[in-house]
């Protein structure tokens, strides 16, 4: 039902009328936005006005005001669609009468009422839908003028819905209908009403086509204020594309649109932006085929979309363009901005062809600039291009910067393009374009994806895709792809499903980064500087599909070089976060790195690093980052999988890591390998038979045959005639040779860690940019699963992987693993070694270091001896002597001396040579934390090694794993040719099923599904491993194999062992005094324990080895389960140090009164924390103390009266001795919050018996005597929630203390005094066994307490009470926390915390008579300079005297 309203409102409204003088100053006077610097030009007001028929629903009249400079009205006019019919406010309609009867969350779950809600605002809050402004063209405007559009949110002091939807005239034209644009020209425009979105028309005009929203076509400024405008929506309701399939930079531009300015030209648009779409473009393929796995394409749809019938429209749209074209050369400046959020450019449903563009032609003058700043756009989705930085004349003389903030791109290809990009930048095509002078910036905090469908039809001419999908390209000039998310990595990945019907392989090339300059002319020879192109990435980034390629000149076109820059990313610390670095670039299996300076597009090309090796023209740079303590992070490049290698034909530069991923090989549990025991209990015998074969070979040989002997050994007799020979070097080494021989044999039929063969191959390495600093690539093993995989091969054992055997071959045998990594280097020719860092700078850890997070770096045992060799100086023991004793199960002592004579050699074990100072970098892997294993690192150096270098006698040898045989084997020099010369065709190429297009949320679903359904069992070899013995060897590309002459190589000492080892064994019956290892007396049986159980004395005993092969596995550290655990002990102790109290604490202020005897009760309540090194808690405790005492005293013939019991008071008789005898019972309840949401709940009881004697000089001593049970239960979590640890215990503690205080007063009166107090209290708990739920064994040891308190208190008596405050003095003397950690298999570690500390405490308190046989005491205290923070601790009682 439509109401009128009362024609008499309206006539009155119109005859009030005012002068423009008097309305100017009214509205100065009453909207103080208005003012000079404010003023709006051009006002689109709205207007309330009562609805009798509908209070809730006002009636909205609008009027368009004119005024000048001063803000003087020029103008006004009805703006009321009421009355103007075609154009005006009209207030939103109240649809509650749609879900009459029912409820609104009802209507809305029915079929298409959601859409319709959305369209129209309508919520449960308010059932009014968004207010019309129908325009009859674009908003009025101008350049030095304000625009405002306003509709008050307020009506008679209620609330209204001000939300505003704009409807736009659709004009004729001579050969269409075109929707106008919002806004068109220069000028300022303020929107201060909400907007819910535009549309166009009145639902039954037609357009052929519509207008960019906000467009500039002239200079000048042009500043957008949007406010919320479409917000959570679509901005464009019925936006239409055209049909025709052409595409240019400005045409079919939704949102912002600059074309044809001149000179100084800006667009400013600021505002919180919805949904910028067509609802006459959609998605590839039928909309019914999205499923949770992505866009299910539908094959006939997307043929179509390659021919002149397809029935929709071609994805010709743009997000936002500015476009010079033509006129580039006719700008001085040109600025386009946004500043705010859009919430999508496109959507999944209605994608756009292009999301953002900037382009222009040729200009001269390098004064000009243009800028394009648009931050931020959460996501982008198209089907052609997400971004596009374009210069296509090669006389760009002008400064250019794109710099927009994105969240996601998503492009889809659907047919129409040959191809699909997320980030496109084009700025320098050769002639005179200085790539110094333009840059794109992306700052990006989510992903691009690009995937879909392409077709043989050339794009536009400015648009070179050359038939690729990629996550990002660049093709010529200079690009910055930034990541702005500390938490996680970008996602790249590139996508098509263009394949023919047979071939399920990709044929067309994807790549998540390619940089391939477009040189349509050669540089001008005095631009030649800037004739660069490269693009950096900052931050992390993961590469889901798609290889990161650059390449070089195009049809003989050469840009002076290309190159790649990954440089780490600094967040600094805020509010809510700590600092973070991001500084890795993760490439999934199957995707590769190639750097070069040669064309995909000529087969058989070779890189200039071959045809001019002193010419540097492709690169790859690693930049390390530096975080606020001036510590370096060098940039990270991490292979997940096994069929992925990194090859620069060119150079290398920086400071970087390659991270390799590894698996385990695991044959069994009897095939862990010990180095150390194979070489003591063979050496001996393998060097005897050496010499022996010397000798007799000697004795048979004739002259010559001797002369060629003694190079091995100086043969001699000794005085007894006997033969015997010393070794040479020479000898050493080739006896070394064949001892190793022996034991590689062992360690191959070994359990081994195999690292992933990723080869890295360098053509050249150059110092570093900027410093000049030597180079370095350092390398990194992963092994994040390692535990779990040994966990697996051990079903049944707890846990298996820190079995001492495990960790003793880790210790042994980490040089081996490490050479893996090292041998995955090659480089192609070495002509300075100085760009390479020095030996003495790889390596700054010392052997055994603890790192301030409690992990330890291991140098492997060869590092020290690498330092011989290369520091003659120094020298080493040739023999060494070791005694170790231990004590058996039984009790029985063993005492052995271990004697080993060292052979050493002065060549490396694995090259069977001299070791060289050319050094690369280090080489570390690093074993997470086990439950007491902590983590550990192993690092050496790596060096690189010419294949000449390698002895042919040596058991290792250049690529003797063939990981550069295999990688040759398998290469495809030709392979990027053939991808970007494919010519499939459309009709024929998309007839094979495709896979649906997933978006980056689906790829890390699918990620993480993959990577969570990997199980191992012990019967199956954990590690699928990139050998295969049986597979036949492949004929390799030799073309690549020339000058490859360097690997990286791992230094491995050669020194064999001579090993005697001598044994004392003392029963325990012999002398067991002396030695201290007496077998424990028998326990007799009793009625109450009949079968008692035997102490073992040996219980405390810690051995560092022992020959059941338990091994100490900590070194020292601990793991963070210990200190969860240790933390729990340390809250036992910390509420049982709780009970050290004073005496006034337990009874008050007793002196004040000689008779007080009887009953007395005290509440307990406090908070303590512990923050020292790795362990952490907070405990909270309460509890209730309840106490009987007694008066024993003993009197003078004397008299004492005191002023301050006021007149009348009775005199009392003076005690000769005075005491009070008591009796406690204590019950205290603490709650514990543990590291990584651990928690803890602990309880102490207590029985005491005090005795307190006063004397009459005001002092008193204070004995008690104490006995504790102490309960505790808990849940320990591990870092990484690897462990989770649960158990209770209980154990028992004792405690003395003796307290001395003097009360001195100050005055005649004797109620101001002071109170020197000096307290010493012993106290001792009980060591306890225990084992966590999870099958780990806890000792704590016994624990011994002596804290000495000195004090002083300043107080005041009155008749009614006291009150005091005191500061103490505290020192624990003796309290140190130990425990040992071991696991049933034979590990153990153990841990030590000295409780030594000096603090003080700062106490106020006082008492109070509330009756004469009712006394009530409270006290309050906290500590300070304290390792332990007593945050607070309140105690309060009450006393009854009987």
């Amino acid at each position: 039902m439509t109401v009128s309203k009362k024609n008499s409102y309206k006539e009155t409204f119109k005859s009030f009328v005012l002068s423009p003088v008097v309305v100017a100053v009214l509205l100065a006077a009453f909207n103080p936005s208005v003012n000079a610097q404010t003023i709006s030009n051009y006002e689109y007001l709205g207007k309330w006005s009562a609805n009798p028929l509908s209070p809730n629903n006002p009636y909205l009249d609008g009027e368009l005001i004119e005024r000048d400079s001063t803000g003087a009205v020029t103008g006004t006019s009805d703006f009321s669609k009421a009355t103007c019919t075609t154009y005006g406010f009209k207030e939103g309609q109240d649809w509650s009468f749609l879900w009459a009867g029912s409820t609104f969350e009802e209507w809305i779950k029915l079929a298409n009422n959601k859409e319709m809600a959305e369209l129209y605002g309508i919520t449960a809050d308010n059932s009014v839908s968004s207010t019309l402004m129908e325009l009859q063209g674009s908003l009025k405007g101008a350049g030095g003028k304000i625009t405002r559009v306003y509709v008050p949110d307020t009506f008679d002091g209620n609330k209204v819905n001000n939300k505003v939807s704009i409807v736009l005239p659709i004009s004729a034209t001579s050969t269409s209908t075109i929707g106008a644009s919002l806004i068109n020209s220069t000028g300022t425009y303020n929107f201060d009403s909400p907007v819910t979105g535009v549309s166009w028309g009145d639902g039954t005009e037609k357009q052929g086509s519509t207008s960019a929203l906000i467009s500039l076509r002239s200079a000048g400024t042009q500043k957008v204020n949007l406010g919320e405008f479409g917000w959570n929506g679509n901005v464009l309701e019925n936006y239409i594309a055209p049909t025709d399939e052409s595409w240019t930079p400005q045409g079919n531009v939704l949102f912002m649109l600059v074309y044809k300015g001149s000179m100084y030209t800006y667009q400013t648009v600021t505002g919180n932006v919805g949904a910028i779409a067509t609802a006459s473009d959609h998605v590839p393929g039928s909309v019914t085929l999205f499923e949770e796995d992505g866009w299910h394409l539908d094959k006939a749809n997307i043929v179509m979309a390659g021919t002149v019938t397809n029935p929709r429209s071609p994805h010709t749209t743009h997000g936002i363009s500015s476009y010079g074209g033509g006129t580039s050369n006719s700008y001085n400046r040109l600025e386009q901005k946004f500043e705010g959020v859009i919430q999508s450019l496109g959507t999944s449903l209605h994608p756009l062809g292009i999301g953002i563009v900037q382009e222009h032609d040729q200009t001269s003058g390098s004064t000009k600039y243009f800028l394009q700043d648009i931050r931020k756009v959460n996501e982008i989705h198209a089907v052609n291009a997400g971004i596009i930085n374009d210069i296509k004349g090669n006389t760009f003389e002008a400064q250019l910067t794109q710099n927009v903030e994105v969240g996601k791109i998503e492009v889809f290809g659907d047919g129409k393009f040959t191809g699909a990009i997320g980030v496109y930048n084009r700025t320098n095509i050769g002639g005179k374009n200085d790539s110094n002078n333009s840059v794109q910036r992306i700052y990006v905090s989510d992903s691009i994806v690009v995937d879909g469908f392409s077709v043989a039809i050339p794009p536009h001419q400015y648009i070179q895709t050359l038939s690729t999908y990629a996550a990002i390209a660049n093709r010529g000039g200079r690009q910055e792809i930034i990541s702005t998310n500390p938490d996680q990595p970008v996602l790249l990945s590139a996508k098509t499903q263009m394949r023919a019907a047979t071939d399920n392989n990709s044929r067309y090339g994807t790549y998540a980064l390619l940089v391939f300059p477009h040189y349509q002319t050669n540089p001008d020879p005095t631009k030649i500087a800037g004739s660069f192109t490269e693009t950096l990435m900052k931050g992390s980034f993961e590469v889901y599909n798609g290889d990161i390629a650059v390449f070089g000149e195009q049809g003989g076109k050469y840009s002076k070089s290309v190159g790649l820059r990954l440089e780490g990313q600094l967040y600094p610390a805020t509010g809510s976060s700590s600092e973070k670095i991001q500084n890795r670039l993760t490439i999934a299996d199957g995707n590769n790195i190639i750097v070069t300076d040669r064309s995909p597009l000529v087969a058989n090309s070779k890189p200039s690093t071959i045809l001019r090796p002193d010419q540097v023209r492709a690169f790859l740079q690693l930049r390390p980052v530096t975080d606020s303590q001036g510590v370096e992070h060098p940039y990270e490049i991490e292979f997940k999988g096994k069929n992925s290698y990194l090859n620069v034909e060119g150079a290398y530069l920086g400071h970087g890591t390659i991270v390799f991923h590894s698996a385990l090989d695991f044959k069994g549990d009897d095939k862990w390998t010990s180095r150390t025991d194979f070489f003591k209990e063979n050496s001996e015998t393998y060097l005897t038979n050496y010499k022996n074969e010397l000798l007799n070979k000697w004795k048979a040989a004739g002259a010559d045959e001797k002369k060629e002997l003694e190079k091995f050994g100086e043969f001699k007799t000794d005085a007894l005639g006997q033969d015997y020979v010393v070794l040479t070097d020479e000898g050493v080494n080739t006896h070394s040779i064949e001892v190793e021989k022996a034991y590689k044999k062992v360690f191959d039929q070994g359990n081994q860690l195999i690292v992933n063969k990723n080869p890295v191959i360098i053509h050249k390495v150059i110092a570093q940019e900027t410093s000049g600093e030597s180079s370095r690539l350092n390398l990194k093993i992963d092994t994040s699963s390692l535990r779990k995989d040994l966990d697996a091969a051990y079903p049944g054992v707890a846990f298996a992987s820190e079995q001492p055997k495990i960790q003793k071959y880790f210790d042994e045998n980490a040089i081996y693993i490490l050479r893996q990594a090292a041998n995955n280097v090659f480089i192609h020719s070495w002509t300075d070694e100085h760009v390479l860092l020095p030996h003495q700078s790889v390596l700054n850890e010392k052997t055994g270091q603890t790192g301030s997070d409690g992990t330890q770096t291991k140098i492997t045992d060869d590092h020290d001896e690498f330092l011989d060799k290369i520091n003659p100086q120094k020298k080493t023991l040739e023999s060494n002597t070791e005694t170790k004793k231990f004590t058996l199960d039984d009790g029985t002592l063993v005492e052995q001396t271990i004697t080993t004579e060292k052979v050493s050699s002065t060549h490396n074990r694995f090259t069977g040579s001299p070791v060289n100072n050319m050094v690369a970098g280090k080489v570390s892997f690093t074993i997470p934390e086990g439950i007491i294993t902590p983590q550990r690192t192993y690092v050496t150096e790596y060096y690189i090694e010419n294949k000449d270098n390698y002895d042919a006698n040596n058991p290792y040898g250049f690529n003797d794993n063939e990981i550069f045989h295999e990688f040759l084997a398998q290469y495809d020099r030709n392979k990027y040719t053939n991808e970007f010369n494919s010519k499939l065709d459309v009709d024929t190429s998309n007839l094979a099923d495709s896979e649906p297009l997933k978006n980056a949320e689906q790829l890390r679903k699918e990620e993480a599904e993959k990577n969570g359904a990997t199980t191992r069992t012990a019967t199956q070899k954990i590690a699928a491993l990139a050998l295969d013995d049986t597979e036949d060897p492949k004929e390799g590309n030799k073309v690549e194999e020339d000058g490859i002459d360097n690997m990286g190589e791992v230094y491995g000492k050669v020194d064999t062992f001579v090993t005697k080892v001598e044994e004392k064994v003392t029963p325990p019956e012999d002398d067991c005094t002396k030695y201290g290892n007496c077998a424990p007396d028998p326990v007799d049986p009793t009625p109450e324990d009949p079968k008692p159980v035997n102490p073992n004395p040996w219980d405390d005993v810690t051995p560092p080895t022992k020959p059941d092969g338990s091994l100490d596995v900590g070194n020292g550290c601990t793991t963070s389960t210990m200190d969860a655990l240790d933390s729990i002990g340390l809250t036992n102790y910390f509420l049982w140090r709780q009970e050290n109290e004073t005496l006034y604490q337990r009874l008050g202020e007793v002196r004040d009164n000689p008779e007080l005897e009887g009953l007395w009760f005290r509440g307990i309540l406090g908070k303590n924390k512990w923050d020292k090194g790795k362990r952490h808690f907070e405990n909270k405790y309460y509890g209730i103390q309840i106490g009987l005492d007694r008066v024993h005293q003993t009197f003078t013939d004397e008299y004492k009266c005191r002023e301050v019991d006021g007149e009348g008071a009775p005199c009392r008789r003076v005690p000769a001795t005075d005491w009070i005898y008591g009796i406690g019972l204590t019950y205290m309840k603490g709650q514990s919050k543990l590291a990584n949401g651990g928690s803890g709940d602990n309880w102490i009881g207590t029985l005491s018996f005090y005795g307190t004697r006063k004397f009459q000089n005001g002092g008193y001593l204070d004995l008690i005597v104490k006995g504790s049970r102490l309960n505790n239960e808990f849940t320990a979590i591990s870092d990484q929630f690897r462990y989770l640890s649960k158990g209770k215990y209980h154990t028992y503690a004792f405690q003395a203390s003796v307290e001395y205080g003097n009360k001195h007063y100050l005055n005649k009166d004797k109620t101001w005094y002071i109170d020197p107090e000096l307290q010493l209290t012993y106290g001792h708990i009980k060591g306890v066994k225990y084992r966590t739920f999870n099958a780990l064994n806890v000792d704590v040891h016994n624990l011994n307490s002596l804290i000495g308190r000195a004090g002083i208190g300043v107080g005041k008596e009155g008749k009614k009470g006291s009150a005091f405050v005191k500061v103490d003095a505290l020192r624990e003397f003796k309290g140190e926390y130990k425990a040992r950690y071991h696991l049933d298999h034979g590990a153990w570690n153990k841990s030590r915390i000295s409780m030594k500390d000096t603090w003080g405490e700062i106490t106020i308190g006082g008492t109070y008579n509330f009756r004469k046989d009712t006394y009530g005491f409270v006290q309050a205290k906290r500590s300070f300079a304290s390792d332990l923070e007593q945050e607070y601790r309140v105690d309060a009682g009450i006393r009854y005297v009987f």
